[in-house]
């Protein structure tokens, strides 16, 4: 009961001990003093003995087994302490989970639009493919249509500028040698044509020759 009065707290761990002492005239009741501290000192030695009853008494009452107040914050600053590292745990957790989700969640839009784009990729080659097949397959045909009537113009004309059918004036002379070389140059645009789609398909024949440079 006094000890809250005089700020005392029973504990195990000692970490002020102080020591008590009793006063009397020097030279005097040595026998009796000496008797005394005998008398305590075996009483110290048993738990249960009368010194101790009488300290709990009037010292300590009845809370023989309160905790320290120091000790009481300290257990209730760590299980503090440890509710919000949980609480923290929880949150990183869960925003970890809603982060993993989010990638996962884009990683499948991005293959999904991967897989789309090279469908669509794949199919303007098919189409790509096609119409260079078509374009080929135009040009040889129509090369081949057009080269035709103009190979006979080029030699109809070369007939009449020999004059094997008969004679013909200068004046006609003039306008089947433009005839002639009109045709010539278109025959020449054609063949190129020819060529580059030989070129194209990986079919042109090259033929090595010597040339000479000076001519």
């Amino acid at each position: 009961m006094n000890a809250r009065k005089y700020g005392l707290e029973e504990t195990d761990i000692l970490l002020e001990p102080s020591t008590l002492f009793f006063a009397a005239k020097q030279g005097y009741f040595g026998d009796i003093l000496n008797a005394i501290d005998n008398h305590l000192n075996q009483l110290k030695s048993i738990p249960d003995s009368y010194y101790y009853q009488v300290l709990n008494k009037y010292v300590f009452s009845s809370n023989k087994y309160s905790l320290p107040r120091w000790s009481i914050l300290l257990a209730l600053s760590l299980i503090f302490a440890l509710l919000i590292s949980i609480l923290i745990g929880n949150i990183f957790r869960k925003q970890v989970r809603k982060r993993t989700a989010e990638l996962h969640k884009a990683n499948l839009e991005m293959e999904k639009r991967i897989e789309q784009r090279t469908e669509e990729l794949a199919m303007a080659m098919h189409k790509a493919q096609v119409a260079d097949m078509l374009k080929s397959a135009f040009l040889a045909t129509m090369s081949h249509e057009l080269r035709t009537p103009l190979n006979s113009v080029i030699g109809f004309t070369g007939i009449l500028l020999k004059e094997m059918p008969g004679k013909i004036n200068e004046e006609q002379s003039k306008m089947l040698s433009i005839i002639q070389g009109s045709a010539r140059h278109l025959l020449s645009l054609i063949n190129d044509v020819l060529d580059i789609s030989k070129i194209e398909a990986g079919q042109l024949d090259l033929h090595y020759s010597n040339v000479n440079l000076y001519s």
